[in-house]
């Protein structure tokens, strides 16, 4: 079940297909009207896996959602809408991370992209690991093919915990400075799991 309120809290229950085990994963996301950015981080109780994030200043929720063992919550600024967003932050959980190789993932989303688009730029996918958790990190430009479509840049982190794959997603549909291309880089970048005890 999803409830939204100030502060903002995303209650996500997940099931154990394979033990038929139910448990609860709490998503919280503290929003401070203050106008000062605020830090997110998504606690697993078992096994305490923490997703650490920052939400940006003068951000807001506009989607948020748990089914079939997966979230997404998606931040755009607090003066646009799901239609005409300019800058998105997204962040999912997936269970069963055992199915999920970062790398592979991001590389699967950028060949998602040869269909819709044309112009295709992308980076080589970085692989590393951060707090003994493996992750893969890259970024892609695509002009879509529909005139209509306003085309789309973003960074993207795809991390394997313990507990659940994670992927944190900036998108741009508009240009961007050098100062805010490297502010977001450097953004999800930062984005990582740790583990608590």
């Amino acid at each position: 079940m999803l409830r939204v309120s100030q502060p903002v809290t995303l209650s996500v229950s997940l099931k154990k297909k394979e033990t038929a085990m139910k448990f609860k994963s709490l998503v919280t996301v503290i929003l401070f009207l203050s106008g000062c950015a605020t830090t997110g981080n998504i606690n697993q109780p078992i096994g305490q896996e923490k997703l650490n994030f920052s939400v940006p200043k003068n951000y807001k929720i506009a989607h948020q959602v748990q089914s079939n063992g997966q979230s997404i919550l998606e931040l755009i600024p607090q003066n646009e809408t799901l239609g005409n967003w300019t800058r998105m932050v997204t962040i999912q959980t997936f269970e069963n991370p055992e199915k999920y190789n970062p790398e592979k993932f991001i590389n699967g989303m950028f060949q998602l992209a040869d269909n819709p688009c044309e112009n295709v730029f992308s980076t080589k996918i970085l692989t590393s690991t951060i707090n003994g958790f493996p992750y893969s990190h890259g970024s892609m430009r695509c002009d879509f093919k529909d005139k209509n479509k306003l085309g789309e840049a973003f960074t993207v982190k795809a991390i394997k915990g313990n507990k659940l794959f994670y992927v944190a997603q900036v998108a741009s549909r508009t240009p961007m400075s050098n100062n805010e291309a490297q502010y977001w880089a450097y953004y999800v970048i930062g984005i990582n799991v740790s583990a608590q005890e």
